[in-house]
Formats: structure tokens, sequence, C-alpha cells
């Protein structure tokens, strides 16, 4: 089951359980917030799911969000570089431990785990979104081809405040899956 989320006026609206949530747009940076938006709206959804209520926007979601957004700027400057934008898909599921995305974009091969960490005493000005993906998520590993796909990983932190009886522990009743 595929579920569309958004967000409406602050809220997150309903998630079904058990569901995937799937983003797809073209390849091109002026479509950036469009994914980062539909990750945010379901990575909130989920982790509602999870701990039991909504959760804040905190470090857990800003990580996440920018391993996206360098992963999308990857695609858009680098995959779709010099030709026309194709599609970048992604797709969110979680169970209550984790959050994992597949990102698959129809562009250039790279593998970006064959980077060398960067100098970062040189201070330098491009080159390291692989550097952020990497140091934010906990799991990061890629396959080139036909789709080229990237699989990132974040572990949920225990969950913070939540209602009565909830504080620190996950439900794990609640999970968004295939």
């Amino acid at each position: 089951m595929q579920v569309a989320v958004g967000l409406r006026r602050g809220r997150v609206a309903p998630v079904a359980l058990s569901a995937t949530v799937c983003v797809e747009a073209p390849g091109d940076i002026s479509y950036r917030n469009v994914i980062l938006r539909a990750v945010a709206a379901a990575c909130k959804a989920a982790f509602a799911g999870v701990c039991g209520r909504e959760a804040p926007v905190d470090e857990f979601m800003n990580h996440v969000l920018s391993a996206v957004g360098e992963a999308f700027n990857n695609i858009a400057f680098h995959c779709y570089r010099d030709r026309s934008s194709d599609v970048a898909r992604v797709r969110l599921t979680m169970d209550s431990t984790a959050v994992h995305l597949r990102i698959e974009d129809y562009g250039r091969s790279f593998d970006p785990l064959s980077i060398c960490l960067p100098d970062l005493d040189a201070l330098p000005e491009s080159g390291l979104g692989i550097y952020i993906m990497r140091s934010l998520m906990d799991e990061v590993s890629y396959q080139a081809g036909c789709p080229n796909v990237l699989n990132l990983s974040k572990n949920i932190p225990e969950c913070p405040g939540g209602p009565a009886g909830r504080a620190g522990k996950r439900a794990t009743s609640a999970v968004l899956h295939q």
C-alpha cells in the first residue's frame, strides 16, 4: 500500500500503518523542496506512529533531511548534468527502530562511497555532500545501475517525552513498511 502524506497548517496528515511512502519528481534542482517536504511529512507521520504522538522537528529529522537534500543535489548536479533530467524517486520505510530511504535515479552512475574524506581544514566550498550523508546517517550504501540506488538508514532515538507510560519507549505495533 502507498500513502500520500502532506502538511496542512503545520499538522501532519493521517498516515496508514504498514505503508510505504514514495515521492517521485524530476531530478532537477527546482524540485528539491518538493522532495524534502514530502520526506519531512512522511518522517513526522511515521515517527508519530512509532512514538504515539507528533514528534517535534529535532536532530533526527534534521539529519534525515540534510542527507536527502545532499543526495538530491548530487542527482540534479551530477547524475543529470549536461542532459535532460529524468526522474528521482524516494521511498521511505520505517520500522520501530529506524527510517530507511531508497533514492533512485536514472542518470550517470557514480559511486559516492569511493570518495575520500574531504580536508575539512581547507574549508572546501564543494564536495562535502557525501561526507555529510555518511556523517549523519547510520548506514549508507550505493548500487550503480538502471536505476542507480542510494540507500540511507537512520536509527530512531528513544521517543521524546510522549504520553504517560511511553516516555523513552518505542511503540512496537505502529510501523511503516512495505
